[in-house]
């Protein structure tokens, strides 16, 4: 019954060894995916941030040019063109078709620069607005490595120490049964050898004396 105890407690002991190996290699595996998986998105995050930035510097170059093309001379031709315009005699037709003409066409000059000074600063400000929100989402995913990190050592650790418990544990149980196991055998080794002295001290079960003469006592008793 006891060999049957210690063994079912090693066996237990090994059992828990094996679990706890088990479960730290796959706490393991799941850190190590998961920090490639989260590294490879704050890659993939920071390149974007790249790529807006270098969008955001092509954007700021040309507005550069195209103000300093510009140099305010389209606005001032366009108010000098509306000026005369709505200055223009209209009882000389050919005067006023011409001023008007000048006039729409500085207009359209004017109001296409602005439309497009507008369009590229509005490009401009949705990168500077990519950017911001991938640095965002870049720190949300390195605050989740971190939390990663902490998670897969606590598991790690803990399947440690219990792996450590059933192992020593395991080796406890075993060498007490190979004491018990050992204890037993020169017990029953001793029984022998005592068992062997009393057949021989007994013989054929008849009691003789050392030497003749009248008997006066026995000191063995039947059994």
């Amino acid at each position: 019954e006891a060999q049957l105890s210690f063994e079912l407690d090693t066996l237990d002991a090994q059992n828990t060894l094996q679990s706890s190996a088990a479960k730290g290699n796959a706490a393991g595996d799941i850190y190590k995916n998961s920090i490639a998986q989260l590294n490879n998105e704050i890659a993939d995050l920071n390149a974007k941030v790249t790529a807006s930035k270098r969008q955001i510097d092509i954007y700021s170059e040309q507005i550069f040019n195209l103000q300093a093309d510009d140099d305010g001379s389209l606005l001032e031709s366009y108010e000098e063109a509306k000026e005369d315009y709505e200055e223009a005699d209209k009882e000389n037709e050919m005067t006023f078709v011409a001023k008007q003409a000048a006039y729409l066409e500085a207009k359209e000059a004017y109001e296409s620069y602005v439309e497009n000074l507008k369009t590229l600063q509005e490009q401009m400000t949705a990168q500077e607005e990519k950017v911001i929100a991938y640095q965002l989402e870049i720190e949300g995913t390195k605050a989740e490595l971190t939390r990663t990190t902490l998670e897969a050592k606590q598991t790690y650790e803990t399947e440690t120490i219990t792996g450590s418990i059933a192992s020593d544990t395991y080796e406890y149980a075993r060498g007490t049964l190979e004491e018990a196991v050992v204890e037993a055998q020169t017990a029953v080794e001793e029984a022998n050898e005592k068992l062997t002295d009393f057949e021989t001290f007994v013989g054929d079960g008849s009691v003789y004396a050392q030497s003749d003469g009248l008997i006066m006592s026995v000191n063995y008793e039947t059994g």
